[in-house]
C-alpha cells in the first residue's frame, strides 16, 4: 500500500500538458456532382471512426460540381433550426479526442445564405462555437475557421453547420469549390487513460491548525501551510498506479 501525502499551501502552481495539433478528420468534394444525399469523409485519423456529412430538413440538395451543394436556406436573420449540413466525430472504442479549430472553405451563389454558424449537440445545438461568421455579398469562395475547444471526449459529437440570411429561396451554398480538403477538423487523439480503481482520498490524522493569513502574502518564503489530505493507492489488484494530473479546490 502506497500512501502519499500532500500538503496545500496559499501558493499554488499549475501544470499543463501539451497536444500536438493535427487535421483528425477531413472533407473533399471534389469530383462529385454536389446534389449526393450524403459525403463520406476522405481521411479520419486511425483512432476516429469515418464521418459523413449529410443535410437538414429544410435544405434540399442542388447540384453543383466539386461542392456540397444545398438550397432553400433561410432568409432571416436568425438561423433555422432545421438547415444545416451535419457530420459526427466518433472515437473508437477505448480512444479520445480533442478540437482546437474547424475550418471550412464554401462557395455560395449571388443569392445564398451570407451568415454561418457552428453547433453541436452537446448543449443540443444552442450556442455558436466561436461565432457566427458573415461574409461579403459576393461568390468568390470563402474560408471560416471556428476556433473552439473540445478536450479528452471519449464519446461521439455532432456537429451541424448552419447558413442563414440567404438573398433568395433558390439561392445556394455548400462547402467545396477548391482543391484540397474542404472541411478539416483539426485536434489531437489518443489512447483514455487506464484508471486506477483503489485510491482513496482521506484527512490525515492530524491536520494543520488554523491560523491568520495575511493579504499581502505574496512569496514563496512566506508561503503558510493551510490544510493537508491524504491520497492512498490500496494495493495492486487493478494493476494501475495511481496518477495525478490536476488538483481543484474549491
Amino acid at each position: 500500500m502506497k500512501k502519499t501525502i500532500f500538503v496545500i499551501t496559499t501558493l499554488i502552481c499549475l501544470f499543463s500538458i501539451n497536444y500536438v495539433n493535427a487535421q483528425i478528420l477531413t472533407f473533399d468534394f471534389n469530383e462529385i456532382a454536389g446534389n449526393e444525399a450524403s459525403i463520406s469523409s476522405n481521411v479520419n485519423d486511425a483512432n476516429l471512426s469515418s464521418s459523413s456529412i449529410s443535410r437538414g430538413s429544410g435544405i434540399s440538395a442542388s447540384a453543383k460540381g466539386n461542392i456540397f451543394n444545398s438550397k432553400n436556406w433561410s432568409l432571416n436573420a436568425t438561423l433555422d433550426a432545421n438547415d444545416y449540413l451535419e457530420f459526427t466525430v466518433t472515437p473508437l472504442a477505448g480512444k479520445m479526442f480533442s478540437i482546437t479549430s474547424i475550418s471550412m472553405k464554401s462557395y455560395r451563389s449571388s443569392t445564398g445564405p451570407k451568415t454561418y454558424a457552428l453547433r453541436y449537440n452537446a448543449d443540443s445545438y444552442v450556442t455558436d462555437l466561436d461565432q457566427a461568421y458573415t461574409h461579403p455579398d459576393n461568390t468568390s469562395q470563402q474560408l471560416t475557421t471556428f476556433t473552439f475547444s473540445v478536450t479528452d471526449q471519449t464519446t461521439a459529437l455532432t456537429f451541424r453547420l448552419y447558413g442563414y440570411s440567404a438573398e433568395g429561396t433558390s439561392g445556394a451554398w455548400g462547402p467545396g469549390d477548391s482543391a484540397g480538403d474542404d472541411i478539416t477538423i483539426n485536434g489531437s487523439t489518443s489512447d483514455i487513460p487506464a484508471v486506477d480503481t483503489d485510491t482513496e482520498v482521506s484527512a490525515p490524522g492530524t491536520q494543520i491548525s488554523g491560523t491568520t493569513i495575511s493579504s499581502l502574502t505574496d512569496t514563496d518564503a512566506e508561503a503558510v501551510n493551510v490544510f493537508k489530505f491524504d491520497i492512498t493507492d490500496s494495493g495492486t489488484a487493478d494493476g494501475e498506479p495511481t496518477k495525478i494530473t490536476n488538483i481543484r479546490i474549491k
